[in-house]
């Protein structure tokens, strides 16, 4: 969400709270300032709002059979490249798999430069390549969330989007939406003295 206390209008009957003076004259603020007493608690009331109104978070998405049959199929490595293609695929699911960087150091101490071109492949290599693929084929599908559990919301402050995140021992799910068109920051206004 892109400046998020911003994207909240203050009332009319308590703008002029919010007053300040400079060497240029008096202002107020229209939207809801930061350091404000309350304002995290408005802002938390809004996105509160805001996340009661995601319908869509809800829905089921169903396993990809082609991607898990594909990971199941694939071959061991032989060389840096493939062995490092390979890495790459399982990083990009990082925050799905538990302990990652344990599972692979073996793998990745395959890369280094001392060792060949040609990969030598150990018992050990083999190990943490068969732990990773299974771990890459049991990532769960996202699910209808479950009211006991605590929802997470993130604001992206560099697009005028939200993500709305539940724990679940050690994943977590996404969903994210757009809110609105990023706006430019908001100015005080100017209190003319009478």
């Amino acid at each position: 969400m892109l400046k998020g206390y911003w994207s909240i209008p203050m009332e009319d009957s308590s703008k002029h709270l919010t007053a300040f003076r400079t060497h240029r004259g008096q202002y107020q603020w229209n939207v809801l300032p930061f350091g404000l007493r309350n304002a995290a608690a408005t802002y938390q009331r809004a996105m509160s709002k805001v996340v009661q109104t995601i319908s869509d978070f809800a829905c089921r998405h169903s396993p990809d059979k082609e991607r898990i049959k594909a990971i199941q199929n694939l071959q061991a490595p032989t060389t840096k490249k493939q062995l490092r293609s390979a890495l790459g695929l399982c990083n990009f699911y990082r925050q799905y798999i538990p302990n990652i960087a344990k599972i692979a150091l073996p793998l990745t101490e395959l890369t280094i430069k001392k060792v060949p071109n040609e990969i030598p492949w150990s018992k050990e290599a083999e190990n943490a390549f068969k732990e990773l693929k299974t771990a890459l084929c049991g990532i769960t599908e996202l699910q209808v969330p479950d009211r006991e559990t605590v929802l997470l919301a993130y604001g992206c402050f560099s697009d005028g989007g939200r993500m709305l995140s539940r724990s679940i021992g050690w994943r977590r799910q996404h969903s994210s939406h757009s809110f609105w068109e990023p706006e430019t920051e908001p100015k005080p206004t100017k209190v003319v003295n009478n």
